[in-house]
């Protein structure tokens, strides 16, 4: 066992990953101790728990197998005492962002599975970092202020209140772990002497630069009302709480009762109520204290929701070397893909997800399977036989539409020993609707004597003439209308999710039924009723039975109104409607201004009143109002 080359101790923080003790996400990149090894990333309280360097290269340098990373007991015993590794992952993941753990104890668990997905949706600002501290943090922020003196910062009074902000969100960060930092804007405000829009103009110059990143977003949450892990103390608090609401509701109805007697004995009810007081006595008020980010703030006596601060994470600017040094590791950690995959994203709108290839084989007779070495192979029923049974497609990478191939030329070289099959279009179909065959052999003997009826069933025509058939059972075989539409859904305007499972038989039952194509309905109308576009924003991820999903959608549409009138009506409505919002706004502002000069006209015209429409009163007296008035001397 011997010791690869030493790294340095100085890692970059973007190279930062979760330390293989506490599982904290302060792990940095440790020397490789072993040669063939795999990385090793340690927070340094971990690091130097074990022994620092010196130990862990001992250990890993002698020969009996121990542990390179062995903790003091004593480390050992606090960190399995620890709060967060008793908790959930979804509570320990929104403890480490910034939530307090005697706040989230009372929050439902469906409220934290939302904070959670919101917390986790979060982006942090590109070419940033979490800072080092909260001191360093606030350098940054003194040195962006000096860089914008004289663009943003026109005054020194501007720069120090921003300044001062800021220092109140770096003193109140925590620094026991990630750079968080939570407090109200109240406080903040409170904190400085200045207004709370001071402060969120503040915090979004704060978030524009990059050096705050918001985390949590303040909302109110709903409260539990049994918190998570109840101690023996609260549990006996709320039972009394709840004995003395029982008690105090008992008392009121026992006075109810008192008070209604003396009304029947001839007692008013301001008398009745007196003496109904007097009797059953005044009704205790409980007081049930509430849960909340401040708990010295005086919260009201009932609280359903819990309210949450927002938690913003202090970041700094990334310098050029460090941009450098992530470029060259996403350069690095970037997946290759092969030729294959390439070509699958280069076609990524013509590719076929493998639930809908069944149907692409029934409208186009196959597929194109792609391999990693960016070949395309034809896939026909039988080839997919395996796939249906559950077995994997030996070297497919995934499957492309026919008509990429006439859409793009350069993939008809990688088509496998250059065989195409024979392919039918749509445009095809509809040209054959008004293309009809001419026969230009030569006619038979005699049969300018004989008439129509002697060449068509007659025994000069002949043999191969006779199989061809009339032109009625030519226009039999040709498809329909609504089989053309059920075609084209399935082909391409559907999503995966609404025609899985349904085919192209059942499809043109259920279009030739609902009789929407004889109202003018077009194949996009049609994909976007099945849809839903003008009711749902988005469809479901997963559709149980797409068959009652398409009928249910064809029977509630209206053949007067396609989707696309719809639009049109929905785009002129809020056209108008945007119109007389318009019209409003100007008219408002008309007579606005019409009073105005009015006002300004009295008030010249009146010699009564200064230029702002006050009385001259001595000293003393209230200041009154000028109503012009020369009879009352405006008063």
């Amino acid at each position: 066992m011997t010791i690869a080359t030493e790294v340095s101790d100085d890692v970059s923080p973007v190279q930062r990953h979760e330390c293989v003790c506490c599982t904290l996400p302060l792990g940095r990149r440790r020397p490789q101790l072993v040669d063939g090894g795999d990385e090793l990333f340690v927070c340094d309280l971990c690091w130097r728990l074990a022994g620092g360097r010196e130990a862990i290269e001992a250990r890993a340098a002698g020969e009996q197998p121990v542990p390179l990373l062995e903790l003091d007991p004593a480390a050992e015993a606090v960190l399995a005492a620890a709060e967060y590794d008793q908790l959930h992952p979804l509570d320990r993941l929104l403890t480490q962002a910034g939530v307090r753990w005697a706040v989230l104890r009372f929050i439902v668990p469906t409220a934290r599975v939302d904070l959670a997905s919101k917390v986790l949706t979060r982006v942090a600002p590109e070419w940033t970092r979490p800072a080092e501290s909260p001191y360093v943090w606030l350098d940054v922020v003194a040195d962006r202020i000096r860089a914008c003196t004289g663009t943003e910062f026109k005054r020194n009074a501007k720069r120090r209140r921003f300044w001062r902000i800021a220092r109140v969100y770096a003193v109140c960060a925590d620094r026991s772990g990630r750079p968080l930092t939570w407090v109200t804007q109240d406080d903040i405000a409170a904190a400085v002497g200045c207004s709370t829009r001071t402060v969120r103009r503040c915090l979004s110059w704060l978030q524009q630069e990059g050096l705050l990143w918001e985390l949590v977003p303040g909302c109110r949450l709903p409260m539990m009302e049994r918190p998570e892990g109840e101690t023996p103390e609260e549990r006996d608090e709320r039972r009394q709480r709840l004995a003395a609401a029982i008690a105090a509701e008992e008392a009121a109805r026992e006075r109810a009762r008192v008070e209604l007697e003396h009304v029947r004995k001839g007692a008013s009810g301001r008398a009745a109520r007196a003496l109904a007081q007097r009797d059953a006595g005044e009704i205790p008020r409980i007081d049930i204290p509430s849960t909340s980010t401040q708990p010295d703030q005086e919260q009201d006596a009932e609280r359903p929701l819990v309210n949450l601060c927002p938690v913003y994470e202090l970041r700094v600017p990334l310098t050029a070397a460090e941009r450098r040094e992530a470029d060259e590791l996403a350069q690095a950690h970037r997946p290759v893909l092969t030729a294959g995959e390439q070509l699958l994203e280069r076609f990524r709108r013509h590719q076929v997800h493998p639930r809908n290839a069944e149907v692409q084989v029934e409208v186009a007779g196959g597929v194109f399977g792609v391999t990693e070495a960016g070949l395309l192979r034809w896939l026909g029923w039988q080839d997919l036989l395996p796939w249906r049974s559950g077995a994997s497609l030996q070297g497919i990478v995934g499957m492309l539409r026919t008509d990429a191939v006439d859409e793009s030329p350069q993939l008809t070289a990688l088509i496998e020993d250059f065989v195409h099959p024979p392919q039918v279009s749509l445009v095809d179909q509809e040209k054959s609707n008004y293309v009809r065959g001419v026969d230009n052999r030569r006619a038979p003997r005699g049969s300018d004597k004989k008439g129509l009826s002697s060449i068509e069933n007659g025994p000069e025509l002949p043999a191969e003439a006779k199989t061809q058939g009339s032109a009625t059972d030519a226009r039999r075989k040709r498809p329909s209308r609504a089989q053309r539409a059920a075609e084209r859904l399935l082909r391409g305007l559907l999503r995966p999710e609404v025609s899985d499972g349904v085919s192209i038989r059942w499809l043109t039952a259920r279009l030739r039924g609902s009789k929407l194509l004889d109202y003018g309905w077009t194949e996009q109308d049609l994909a976007d009723q099945i849809h839903g576009l003008l009711e749902y924003r988005h469809l479901p991820r997963h559709i149980h039975n797409s068959r009652a999903w398409i009928s249910a959608r064809l029977a509630k549409a209206t053949p007067e109104l396609p989707p696309s009138k719809q639009q049109a009506i929905r785009a002129v409505e809020v056209a108008a409607a945007d119109e007389r919002r318009a019209a409003r706004e100007t008219a408002a502002l008309r007579e606005r201004r019409e009073e105005i000069a009015a006002r300004r006209a009295a008030i010249d015209a009146c010699d009564l009143c200064d230029e702002l429409g006050w009385l001259p009163v001595p000293d003393g007296v209230p200041v009154p109002k000028c109503n012009h008035d020369p009879d009352t001397g405006g008063w």
